[in-house]
């Protein structure tokens, strides 16, 4: 692969030339990475209610970067203005560097910049963006409905140029982005905003919400990309929104033809890591390295940090145990959802579902709001952590009653192995047979079947028990039930 690239950079393949490289690079460790660990010093974790308290009280909404993290991005400062880069940073003159307008972005990116002067070179345009922020936004926990500020035109200047030279700020106004600089909330009064200058949102954004900024975002790095006099675009930003976007361009095979190769688990970035896609003339996209810290090599082992499989570096301590039960929360309506729980649902099937076989949320826009599905939320300690659906539709006309269809059964990886898959179905089961359903059907992925056989569940029979979806083979899947006198 290595090879390929290098062949198309230099120009050797007519037909799929590299027009131009996009370098992403994660934040150095912030103060809100290390939350969970400085917490459990400081509260008994057993006591998860106030465990997860303790965190809410703590966390901060533009959080800094850690000692740690100022290390890193010292590190990573002498790597990218180094030789050993094939052309450093800041040496052609045809670079562009953009950056998120948070705190911890921002000074990650200070040390290089700062480096650059020093060695006199070319520092390179610096775009601050205001749509390239994290994955929810400026808040001090997701129920909050208070808008956070966060910092000032000019306090990010002293951070990237105390002369304001070279620095452009793009995608504050409009509907999809974050706002005015000089901004007016019920919360604050005016004159106390106008003094702090910050940018802003106006509550935690839903993921929904995050899906249709990043493809904005997309819209305008592509337009970046296609200018001629740039050759690369150095994107420095945060671990969901980087993971988004990179995994958006490349597909959603994660740029593998493994089909067991997630963005969930690929695309993970590790503070300062660095991940590379390169644009090809035909519209193409190619990853080349991803999530490598090459400037962290050989270096203290406690400069390796975030990249965690679960939550990108946040550690889970909630457990599934006799002191925090699972609850299954039945719902016949979607309207009856909270906003914030289908947020949540709908983030878990898209990273840990609908990344298996390319589908999206909206080709279940219909079924999702039907009258005829049921949802079932698995709950534990106000955490979303499973879903599924039932499907009613009549049957073959006979008194039997309905049919039954499982759909979207997912568990979060933290919590599999723990019966929340099982709980999920046992609860689906009582509910059809409540309403008198004669049987269940379910499409499974053939990876789940041994799951459904060990729940009563056996292949329908016939030529067409096994097919392939969207790459997926997957297998036709029965179980009768009794319902009434007969249950």
């Amino acid at each position: 692969v290595f090879h390929q690239i290098k062949k198309m950079a230099d120009g050797d393949d007519d037909d799929h030339g590299v027009m131009s490289e996009l370098v992403f690079i994660r934040h150095a460790e912030s103060m809100n990475n290390i939350l969970y660990r400085l917490c459990r010093e400081n509260a008994d974790v057993n006591d998860t209610k106030a465990f997860l308290e303790l965190i809410q009280e703590r966390r901060s909404a533009d959080p800094a970067i850690t000692p740690v993290g100022e290390r890193q991005a010292l590190h990573l400062a002498e790597y990218l203005t180094s030789t050993s880069l094939s052309t450093p940073l800041g040496s052609c003159g045809r670079d562009v560097i953009l950056v998120s307008p948070m705190k911890r972005t921002l000074m990650t990116l200070a040390p290089t910049l700062n480096l650059l002067r020093e060695k006199h070179r070319t520092v390179p345009k610096v775009i601050v963006h205001g749509g390239w922020f994290e994955q929810g936004g400026l808040h001090s926990n997701k129920e909050a409905s208070t808008a956070m500020l966060g910092l000032s035109k000019a306090d990010m200047l002293s951070l990237l140029s105390p002369t304001g030279e070279g620095v452009e700020f793009v995608g504050f106004e409009g509907h999809w982005a974050c706002g005015a600089l000089t901004i007016r909330t019920p919360q604050v009064k005016k004159q106390k905003v106008e003094k702090a200058g910050g940018w802003h949102i106006n509550r935690h954004e839903p993921y929904s919400e995050c899906v249709k900024r990043n493809k904005h975002f997309r819209m305008y790095l592509l337009g970046l990309v296609a200018n001629k006099e740039i050759d690369r675009v150095f994107l420095v930003g945060h671990g969901d929104f980087l993971q988004q976007t990179v995994s958006s361009l490349i597909g959603p095979s994660g740029g593998s033809h493994d089909p067991h190769c997630k963005p969930s688990a690929a695309l993970i970035s590790r503070n300062t890591s660095l991940t590379n896609v390169y644009v090809t003339e035909s519209g193409g996209y190619l990853l080349g390295a991803s999530n490598s810290i090459p400037h962290l090599v050989n270096k203290e082992p406690e400069l390796m940090t975030g990249g965690h499989p679960v939550n990108d570096g946040w550690e889970r301590t909630v457990k599934l145990d006799v002191s925090n039960p699972l609850e299954i929360i039945i719902h016949e309506n979607m309207s009856d959802i909270p906003k914030s729980t289908w947020s949540d649902i709908v983030s878990l099937r898209e990273v840990y579902l609908f990344v298996e076989d390319g589908t999206t949320i909206d080709e279940y826009y219909e079924s999702d709001r039907a009258n005829t599905t049921i949802h079932f939320i698995a709950t534990q300690m106000n955490h979303n952590i499973g879903y599924a659906q039932l499907s009613l539709s009549k049957g073959d006309g006979s008194e039997s009653g309905y049919e039954g269809r499982v759909r979207q059964v997912i568990t979060h990886p933290a919590f599999r192995g723990k019966g929340v898959g099982k709980a999920l179905l046992m609860s689906l089961m009582n509910k059809a047979k409540a309403s008198k359903c004669s049987a269940l059907t379910v499409r499974a992925w053939m990876a789940s079947e041994s799951f459904y056989l060990s729940q009563g569940f056996s292949r329908r029979g016939g030529a067409d028990d096994t097919y392939e979806s969207k790459g997926k083979i997957c297998v036709h899947m029965r179980k009768e039930l009794a319902f009434g006198a007969d249950a």
